[in-house]
């Protein structure tokens, strides 16, 4: 099992940060708007769920070259869906090892001694 703890966020954009993203290319107000939401969502976890928080800028190895490693799903799809594909992998990944070491506990405890 791997020894590192993920924790991510998918914020869906509203109707009017999509008229946002529409009218403005670059979203560089929207990006920031959306990490400051996720940051200030976070901030209680620190000190004792996490250590800290940072935008990624190579979510599960894919480089993302945007302002604060925000993708916004109406402005950059592709690359919005290519993180999510690789997040539900992984996610997938972990519960199908954690599962795992939960059975071989369960077939520790019923073995029948010789």
């Amino acid at each position: 099992m791997n020894e590192k703890n993920y924790f991510t966020i998918v914020v869906p954009l509203s109707p009017d940060a999509q008229k946002i993203v529409q009218g403005n290319p670059s979203a560089v107000p929207l990006r920031a708007a959306v990490w400051s939401q996720a940051a200030e969502r976070m901030k209680p976890l620190l000190g004792g769920v996490c250590s800290r928080f940072s935008p990624a800028a190579a979510p599960y190895g894919e480089p993302l070259h945007l302002p604060f490693g925000v993708a916004l799903g109406g402005a950059e799809a592709e690359q919005f869906l290519l993180c999510y594909f690789h997040a539900r992998e992984n996610q997938e990944e972990e519960i199908r090892s954690r599962t795992q070491a939960i059975r071989a506990l369960g077939r520790k405890s019923w073995s029948v001694p010789s």
